[in-house]
C-alpha cells in the first residue's frame, strides 16, 4: 500500500490529472491494482495486468508439477540475468520430490530450491556469486510474501488482463476467474507462444507493444 502510493505520487507529479493507463507485470500488477484503488473515483483508471495472478491464485490453482518449477526457474534467470545452463536445471527438475511438496511451495521450500538450483551450477557457497544469488532470492521472497499479505479490495474497474500464452487454457481461465470476482469485466489477452519470464523480453516486445498500443486506441 505504501509503495504503491509511491508510485502514485510519482505519477501524478508528472501527470496531474487522469485519465490514467496503469500497468503492472506479475507482482507489480498487484501493486498496479492498489495505485487504482487509491484514485480518485473521478480520475479514471485504465489498469492493464501482465501476467499478474491475484494473492490467493497459488492457493486456487494447483502449482504441484514440474511446470511451476521450471516458470520459477525462468523468473529467476530474469531476475539475476544469469542463463542457468540446461542440464542444470533439468538434473535439478529431476531430483526434485514433487510428492513431498505441499499445493504451494513454502517460502523454506522456493529458498532450498534455489540453493540446489546454484549448487548444481557449481557455485561456490562462500563465493560472491552464490552470496549476490541469495540476496536476489531473498528479494524475492520479501516481495512474495508481501504479495500473499496483501487483501484484495473490489475495483469498480475494467481490467485488461494480458497473459502469457504457455499458462495453458486451464489455468488461463482460472486465472481470469479469479480477477472477475474483483472488478467490474476482465478482457482477456495472451501472448502466444510466451511464457511468464518471455513475456518482457525482447523477443516479444513487438508484439506486446501493438497489443498495448490497441488496447489504449
Amino acid at each position: 500500500s505504501e509503495m504503491a502510493s509511491r508510485y502514485l505520487t510519482a505519477m501524478r507529479s508528472l501527470q496531474s490529472t487522469g485519465p490514467y493507463t496503469v500497468l503492472g507485470y506479475s507482482m507489480g500488477g498487484v501493486i498496479a491494482y492498489e495505485m487504482a484503488r487509491q484514485c480518485m473515483p473521478d480520475e479514471r483508471i485504465h489498469l492493464i495486468l501482465l501476467d499478474t495472478e491475484t494473492p490467493t491464485f497459488a492457493t486456487e490453482f494447483d502449482a504441484k508439477d514440474a511446470g511451476f518449477l521450471r516458470e520459477m526457474i525462468q523468473s529467476f534467470e530474469v531476475q539475476s540475468g544469469i542463463e542457468i545452463p540446461e542440464e542444470a536445471a533439468e538434473a535439478l527438475l529431476t531430483g526434485f520430490d514433487l510428492d513431498q511438496m505441499d499445493t504451494v511451495l513454502s517460502v523454506e521450500e522456493i529458498e532450498d530450491l534455489v540453493e540446489q538450483l546454484m549448487e548444481a551450477m557449481g557455485m561456490d557457497d562462500d563465493g560472491d556469486e552464490m552470496q549476490g544469488m541469495k540476496r536476489i532470492v531473498h528479494v524475492l521472497i520479501a516481495n512474495t510474501q508481501a504479495i500473499r499479505q496483501y487483501q484484495l479490495a473490489p475495483l469498480a474497474v475494467d481490467l485488461q488482463l494480458i497473459m502469457a500464452g504457455q499458462r495453458g487454457e486451464a489455468q488461463m481461465q482460472a486465472l481470469q476467474a479469479a480477477w472477475q470476482k474483483q472488478v467490474n469485466s476482465v478482457v482477456v489477452h495472451h501472448i502466444a507462444m510466451a511464457d511468464h519470464a518471455q513475456l518482457v523480453e525482447s523477443q516479444f516486445a513487438a508484439q506486446l507493444a501493438i497489443l498495448l498500443n490497441t488496447i489504449r486506441a
